[in-house]
């Protein structure tokens, strides 16, 4: 029956596209500072000589050590929260050095045009070492591309996206965990119990769900009195139940009056491992079709928080606050790609969540199993 179910499912080729984005999506998600061509916390290396490069700039930096020590962090600690350079890059057209190998001039690139000089002694690059200028030129000159341009206070766009990334799959699986422990066990409590626990959570539900979603993730917002990325994910998370519950309710009205339920009954069974054994695994998949809309949901609810201001707060990098900071932009010349990359990440994203959910649900009815 399995098979079954996994051959049809890999029979929707839209399906199966969609998987793949999620699933490159997430491997992405996961590497995050290990492959980001920018690895500082929150891809916050900013260049404000580079502010607004187009996609595709490169150009050639500096390494000039920075004035405090900065800690080395363990492998874990890197891939969870990056690791702060150690070093100020200074972007350059051309550099002459002067004075016996003991200074260097550079001609600093402004986005392609030079517009004024720094010059650098020995002793500032060395940072303590004992290294020749030959050396320094060797091993801190390095070539930057900004695949996908840099914003506007000049940080990498590509890195920015690969930790917006992080953030919409974070979000996602939060809200799905919390979905499924309240919209489960209110659901399956409304069904199988019924009477006055039933109309009970019918009329928290209708509240809940008379209230535009945004509206309320502002309101518990509010009431925490913080924004920021936890109180979002806390605050989407609280808020996307009311569908599963309504599903699950309705399945386990359902499924309670089967015969193996009722048998089940007769032999003494409690109510709890009813619904955890006999219920619960049979309606699991309308309820994941559910969660992948869901997921696609609090993807789309987290970008409108963080471009209104109330999610994700800067330097943090988000899809929804990337789009808001080009919008900021958008009657200026050659800006389109601050709205496009983010814009094209969020829609390929919800809609291959969408496809996914479609297939799941072909290949999970029962009718198209049987056939």
């Amino acid at each position: 029956m399995a098979s079954k179910k996994a051959k049809i499912f890999l029979r929707n080729q839209t399906a199966v596209f969609g998987s793949v984005i999620i699933i490159l999506t997430i491997v992405i998600a996961f590497l995050g500072y290990w492959i980001m061509p920018d690895a500082t916390p929150n891809a916050n290396d900013r260049i404000a000589e580079l502010k607004k490069q187009a996609p595709g700039f490169s150009t050639e930096v500096l390494l000039v050590p920075r004035n405090i020590k900065v800690e080395n962090l363990n492998f874990l600690e890197r891939w969870f929260s990056g690791q702060e350079s150690a070093y100020i890059a200074r972007p350059f057209l051309k550099y002459e050095v002067l004075e016996g190998n003991q200074k260097i001039v550079l001609d600093i690139n402004n986005g392609g045009e030079s517009y004024s000089k720094e010059t650098y002694t020995l002793e500032d690059l060395s940072g303590g070492g004992d290294f020749s200028m030959k050396e320094i030129l060797t091993n801190q000159i390095e070539r930057r591309t900004y695949w996908f341009g840099t914003d506007l206070s000049g940080r990498d766009m590509l890195s920015k996206l690969i930790f917006g990334a992080r953030i919409s799959i974070a979000i996602g699986c939060i809200t799905v965990i919390l979905s499924a422990v309240i919209g489960l066990l209110l659901g399956s409590f409304a069904g199988y119990f019924g009477g006055w626990v039933d109309q009970v959570v019918l009329w928290f539900m209708s509240v809940v769900w008379s209230v535009p979603r945004i509206m309320l993730v502002i309101a518990i917002s509010m009431a925490l009195q913080q924004v920021g990325v936890w109180i979002t994910f806390v605050a989407v998370g609280l808020t996307m139940w009311v569908e599963v519950a309504r599903v699950v309710r309705g399945k386990v009205l359902e499924v309670k009056e089967y015969q193996y339920v009722e048998a089940a009954k007769s032999y003494g069974a409690s109510h709890i491992r009813i619904i955890l054994k006999y219920i619960l695994p049979s309606i699991v998949g309308p309820v994941v079709v559910v969660f992948t809309a869901t997921f696609a949901d609090a993807i789309l609810i987290e970008a409108g928080l963080s471009f209104l201001g109330l999610g994700v707060k800067s330097p943090m990098p988000s899809w929804g606050l990337m789009i808001q900071e080009g919008y900021a932009m958008i009657t200026s010349d050659g800006a389109w790609y601050l709205i496009f990359f983010p814009a094209i990440c969020i829609s390929l994203l919800v809609f291959s969540f969408n496809l996914v959910g479609n297939g799941l649900r072909d290949a999970l009815d029962p009718k198209n199993v049987l056939k």
